[in-house]
């Protein structure tokens, strides 16, 4: 067996039956990346299997198109191994189950893109789908009454992602189907998110939480990454450039949300997940400093307090002195200043510095480091720790 790593699941809906008698339930399609060097490009385990023709769509479909994503971001190719499970559905029709169709084609893309960049999808939301072309469209699929039914069955779900409603989508339904549909969509639970999609772009942004996306752009490198504009309507670039758009802003906003909760513990891992990012590219990120210390020093004191009083461990600011140079003082005197909740000043100024004594060797990270501490007003550092006058 192939060493396995990565891998990404998402929950979609499964119909069994016909008719009256159908019955929906929802199932988990996981996709594990296998190592670089294993072949197939996709393998099939579990109970649940994919018939002859869904298993050559999603080999010859939607790996490729997974992979091309990857490729823009900067990310290498993945083989999958992929699997259905739902052990409910599996021991009510005995053991073995074969689905047939392309309504799995959603969870079996988002579960792959999952696995292939660290981008966690959450439980509560159940997708279906077909995705009909190489660029990315999503269609209609049949018994969409039947699986928001059984998205709704299940108590952790609360958001369904499905197909909007267009006329090349309808085209394939039945008689009376999308009569059917309205009125499914009309009656669903109010607990319910019903979410319609057009696209794989839609279909990703709707389970695809901005935290998520942020921390799988840190672990695999797509953070900030420059992808190219053919200037084509080629919704898999389009795709590629929404995940690798935002970078720092879109980090900023997420790490916000953790400092106003106030979730500390979040917040830390969150900056080292950031940090660690940029030592392994072995580079100094520019400017972040200044970006976290004004983030910080906005935050009013009672959620300051919260907070732990060190947001980065001395070993991850260390790492970072050492890809630093002397252009960098002033931000890393910043960044220490932020993840220590200390104060500068007033927000946005720059530190000012001894302009007879030489900027510390970049190459010394603990001599650095002291150096950046002396730096720091010691009476501004008394200030920051007395609660202001609100």
């Amino acid at each position: 067996m192939s060493e396995l790593s990565q891998s990404g699941d998402v929950k979609t809906v499964l119909v069994f039956g016909q008719g009256e008698s159908s019955v929906a339930v929802t199932a988990t399609v996981t996709a594990r990346v296998v190592s670089e060097h294993a072949a197939p490009a996709l393998a099939v385990a579990g109970p649940v299997k994919l018939d002859d023709q869904l298993q050559t769509h999603v080999r010859d479909t939607l790996v490729p198109m997974c992979n091309r994503v990857c490729a823009l971001l900067g990310v290498g190719p993945s083989a999958f191994e992929v699997s259905v499970s739902n052990v409910g559905a599996a021991s009510s029709l005995d053991t073995g189950v074969t689905i047939g169709g392309y309504s799995a084609d959603a969870g079996v893309f988002v579960a792959m893109l999952s696995a292939s960049l660290a981008i966690p999808v959450g439980h509560t939301v159940a997708v279906t789908g077909h995705i009909a072309s190489a660029s990315g469209e999503v269609r209609m699929v049949r018994d969409i009454p039947a699986k928001l039914a059984g998205a709704a069955a299940d108590a952790s779900v609360i958001s369904f992602v499905y197909p909007a409603e267009d006329d090349a989508s309808m085209a394939v339904l039945q008689p009376g189907e999308a009569d059917r549909i309205e009125s499914a969509l009309r009656a669903a639970p109010s607990r319910i998110r019903l979410v319609p999609v057009r696209d794989i772009l839609e279909l990703v942004q709707s389970v695809l939480p901005e935290e998520a996306v942020a921390l799988g752009g840190f672990r695999t490198g797509f953070h900030d990454h420059a992808v190219p504009d053919s200037g084509e309507p080629d919704g898999l670039a389009r795709l590629a450039r929404h995940l690798a758009s935002g970078g720092d802003a879109r980090a900023l906003h997420v790490l916000e949300r953790f400092l106003v909760t106030p979730d500390g513990d979040a917040a830390s891992q969150f900056i080292a997940e950031w940090v660690a990012h940029y030592v392994h590219r072995q580079c100094y990120p520019s400017g972040l400093g200044g970006k976290l210390y004004r983030l910080v020093n906005a935050l009013p004191y009672h959620l300051r307090s919260r907070l732990p009083s060190v947001l980065l461990p001395p070993a991850a600011c260390r790492a970072l002195a050492q890809l630093a140079s002397d252009g960098d003082f002033a931000d890393y005197q910043h960044l220490l200043a932020a993840v220590t909740l200390k104060s500068l000043g007033p927000a946005g100024t720059a530190p000012t510095r001894d302009a007879n004594r030489p900027p510390p060797a970049a190459a010394d990270a603990d001599g650095l480091l002291e150096a950046i501490l002396a730096e720091i007003d010691p009476d501004r550092l008394a200030l920051a720790d007395v609660p202001p006058a609100w």
